[in-house]
């Protein structure tokens, strides 16, 4: 599989959760974000000098995020683990922002350490799920269907 069909392919499952993924799908796809994501940074930056959140690189992100969450759903599935296994990085982020939130709000700085503890199990995630996403596939079917090499 190549990039172009990558990226294809994972616009076309855009919102498929179930089956399995290969390794070049999912690192093309994680590929042709991070690049988009760069364009799109210094387009706004360009246009709207907003370097980060401006208007195309928000909305790029908003397109990308449910088709990058399915294909490392379906990429856990060809290693043989659940996709909920996808909230390793993503339950941190959420508990850290509502935290964050809370201690500029409330005026809390106690709540700083904890939104730090956060991010450092945010990050612990983080390389778990990609050491997982360098791991070759199941060579058999298994429970989350035939392997995609073969199939």
């Amino acid at each position: 599989m190549g990039f172009i069909e990558a990226v294809e392919t994972c616009f076309r499952r855009y919102f498929e959760f179930s089956g399995r993924s290969r390794r070049a799908e999912y690192w093309y796809w994680a590929l042709f974000v991070v690049f988009c994501s760069l364009a799109f940074s210094a387009l706004d930056y360009t246009l709207f000098a907003a370097f980060q959140w401006g208007p195309v690189y928000s909305l790029f992100t908003l397109a990308t995020i449910v088709p990058g969450i399915a294909v490392a759903v379906r990429r856990l599935h060809d290693i043989g683990r659940s996709g909920w296994w996808v909230l390793l990085a993503l339950a941190p982020l959420v508990a850290a922002a509502a935290v964050g939130t809370a201690a500029v709000s409330l005026g809390a700085p106690e709540l700083w350490p904890l939104m730090m503890a956060l991010g450092v199990a945010q990050l612990v995630g983080i390389v778990v799920l990609v050491v997982w996403a360098l791991r070759r596939g199941e060579p058999a079917p298994n429970r989350f269907g035939p392997d995609p090499l073969t199939a």
